[in-house]
């Protein structure tokens, strides 16, 4: 939830993506630190039931298949083209991150 209503703020340019990733973050922790047992819990029964429940199993392989005809041939070629250019951004940003250590002076 937290993160459907931080992406909304974001792309409207409510939020700069800082201040979103700092909030998301906050959120998860804080929520983590107190759900922690029952999520385990709930998610080891989860898995339980799905393991055991071939027709769970089934379902999921069918609406899988669907999914990526579906990315495949209408999302990827888009996604794609936008990830290259995000991954250069992203490159390029780190690159100017990177802090080198002075060379070491030469003993006297």
């Amino acid at each position: 939830m937290a993160r459907r209503k931080a992406r909304r703020l974001l792309v409207t340019g409510v939020l700069r993506p800082e201040d979103v990733s700092s909030a998301v973050v906050s959120a998860y922790v804080s929520n983590a630190k107190t759900k922690i047992a029952t999520w385990m819990d709930d998610y080891r029964k989860g898995v339980n039931r799905y393991t055991t429940d071939t027709t769970k199993q089934n379902e999921a392989k069918s609406k899988l298949i669907n999914w990526y005809n579906v990315f495949l041939s209408l999302v990827y070629p888009r996604l794609s083209t936008v990830y290259s250019e995000a991954k250069s951004e992203y490159a390029r940003a780190r690159a100017g991150m990177v802090v080198t250590p002075p060379p070491p002076k030469a003993p006297a």
